[in-house]
């Protein structure tokens, strides 16, 4: 399995992945899913905020209040 970076939505082929809109992508919607690169963990933990959540996706659905680019934006996982 390969995840957004942005989302944490799964799919089974980079391609397939990056084919495919995000709808948390830091841009706007339309953009695309970026490949999150670390490696599957038991707990994912945001770089800015140091919260650690089980999953990925749920980590980059959550607002992160230390976020630099505001409140309004969502967890981004530490590699």
């Amino acid at each position: 399995m390969v995840y957004c970076k942005y989302c944490g939505m799964a799919y089974q082929d980079v391609r397939i992945l990056t084919a495919n809109q995000c709808p948390n992508h830091p841009a706007g919607r339309g953009c695309r899913h970026e490949l999150y690169e670390g490696s599957e963990k038991k707990q994912y933990t945001c770089k800015y905020c140091g919260l650690t959540y089980r999953e990925l996706l749920t980590l980059t659905r959550n607002r992160c209040l230390r976020h630099p680019d505001g409140k309004s934006r969502c967890h981004e996982p530490a590699l």
